[in-house]
């Protein structure tokens, strides 16, 4: 490569970034003399930039007297294949598109500005820039009347060994780091004063045409000082803001509080980033509800449900629900489901009804109230029954119980093993082995077991919220009354009544019966 390059490809070194350090007077490669000094302006036009790709150039642009950045709106896939709307004039639509493309153009430098890495490479680079914007001699401006694509390089008053005076270097790299380094690019080097004449018209033309632009203010918005409660926040934005989005667009089918709502936003993340979700709200906060909403999901997609419960429940609360709010969806006992001739195995000779309406593969979601019923793995009428329907073809799984744990954490654990099905499910959640988390938790003194030992488990996989959380969180929710009007959430104090009467009288001889029962040997008679 000579101190003045034609041709840039970023290939076996011969990237842009070191081009352009040759040419603004960067030390020549190894074996080359070649005499340099600083342009006296740098004109820069950019598609798309990041402080990564300027902190490559930055120390040689810190060296010349005037800087300018041009950058314009993209225009990203979405607006290349925007059509005009109807009745729409030409010119309108393209300015709608211009608009747009600016927005995108803000939009993609905070989103460059907020993934940037706690590095000190990234912190350095963001300094950097920052301190170049400041200093004078950077000067940004936006062109918002055209889309703006070129990418251009124009340097004035350069001196090289054959008395060259102006250079332009065009192509297809971006100021980024990509563009600069490592992104398969071309570009092409111009040292003809005519040439470069007419790039430097062609982008004093644009520059005078465009508007200032305070990039700074984008980036040091980066480096200003947070207080502790800011940087908590922005944890937990990074680990819940998606979710938090979707909470707004869940559409109310049925009539849900705010809290029923964002349970069934978690709820169908869980289901879609493992397979399953177990809800687990205390009792009275409308589990069914919340099931009865992602059901209508499914049913809206033409996909089959199925509804596993007791049988006082598949008769009662469910019959009622179903038909209320005209969700079409089988429901069946735990029994019925246990004796179905489509899940007969080994465990279950004698399964021989005709139960399920559907051939296996077409059911996508299975919703099982009173779900802490399956968790003895190994119930040949339960548990073995639901693993049965659930083997082959992946299906959704919505678990619904105000009691994921009777005996002990082992119950939860069997309960996710249903839709985890591998140990490292959660490795992504920083969950190496469920089974050694819970073993870990079962070695510590339920009394003083840190909420931090399940915490990354149950929040991958549970809704849990209790009428003291609802009380205080979702103060003033309301939901639609017997008349339709809105009607704050109460969750009325329980008044314990006595009624006092003589067992005697009811039982004659009862006590004496369950005396002789409980220690016969101690007996009379």
């Amino acid at each position: 490569m000579t101190g003045h390059p034609e041709f840039i490809d970023n290939q076996e070194g011969n990237t842009l970034a070191a081009a352009l350090g040759a040419i603004f007077g960067q030390e020549p490669p190894a074996g080359e003399s070649v005499n340099v000094s600083e342009p006296a302006m740098v004109r820069i036009a950019t598609a798309y930039f990041n402080p990564a790709g300027f902190a490559r150039i930055a120390d040689k642009l810190a060296k010349v007297p005037e800087v300018r950045l041009l950058i314009g709106a993209i225009q990203d896939a979405h607006l290349i294949h925007q059509r005009r709307q109807l009745g729409e004039a030409p010119e309108s639509f393209e300015r709608r598109r211009l608009r747009e493309g600016l927005r995108s153009l803000d939009t993609a430098l905070q989103h460059e500005r907020d993934r940037l890495p706690f590095t000190l490479t990234s912190a350095s680079a963001l300094r950097k820039l920052i301190a170049a914007l400041r200093s004078g001699n950077l000067a940004v401006r936006r062109y918002e009347k055209a889309f703006l694509h070129a990418k251009a390089y124009i340097l004035g008053s350069v001196q090289g060994a054959n008395g060259r005076e102006h250079a332009l270097v065009a192509g297809s790299s971006n100021l980024t780091s990509a563009g600069l380094t490592h992104n398969l690019e071309l570009n092409l080097g111009r040292y003809e004063r005519p040439i470069v004449a007419r790039a430097e018209q062609w982008f004093d033309a644009l520059w005078n045409a465009a508007s200032a632009f305070d990039l700074a203010a984008v980036f040091e918005d980066a480096i200003r000082p947070r207080t502790p409660w800011e940087i908590f926040l922005r944890v937990l934005w990074h680990l819940y803001g998606s979710e938090v989005d979707e909470d707004a667009q869940v559409d109310d089918n049925l009539p849900l509080t705010n809290f029923q709502k964002h349970g069934v936003a978690r709820a169908l993340r869980l289901i879609r980033e493992t397979g399953g979700a177990i809800v687990a709200d205390e009792v009275g906060l409308g589990k069914t509800f919340i099931a009865g909403e992602i059901l209508q999901r499914y049913i809206s997609r033409r996909q089959r449900a199925l509804i596993v419960c007791p049988a006082s429940l598949r008769d009662t609360t469910w019959k009622g629900f179903l038909n209320r709010y005209q969700l079409f969806a089988e429901c069946l006992s735990f029994e019925q489901l246990a004796g179905d001739r489509r899940l007969r195995d080994a465990r279950r000779p004698n399964a021989a009804g005709f139960h399920l309406q559907r051939d296996l593969p077409e059911y996508q979601l299975i919703v099982v109230d009173e779900a802490h019923n399956y968790r003895n793995p190994s119930a040949p009428t339960r548990a073995a029954a639901l693993r049965s329907l659930l083997y082959g073809q992946k299906r959704d799984l919505l678990l619904l119980t105000a009691t994921p744990v009777n005996n002990s954490l082992w119950d939860l654990y069997h309960l996710l093993g249903f839709f985890l099905r591998q140990d490292a499910h959660l490795a992504d959640k920083g969950v190496l082995s469920i089974r050694n988390v819970f073993l870990r938790a079962m070695r510590e003194d339920p009394s003083s077991l840190s909420p931090d030992v399940l915490y990354p488990v149950i929040d991958a996989t549970t809704v849990k919220r209790t009428r003291a959380f609802v009380r205080k969180h979702y103060a003033g929710d309301t939901i639609s009354g017997p008349d339709g009007k809105p009607r704050h959430i109460e969750f009325p104090q329980p008044d314990a009544i006595s009624v006092r009467y003589n067992l005697d009288d009811q039982l004659p001889g009862f006590f004496d019966f369950l005396e002789r029962a409980l220690d016969p040997e101690s007996s009379d008679g």
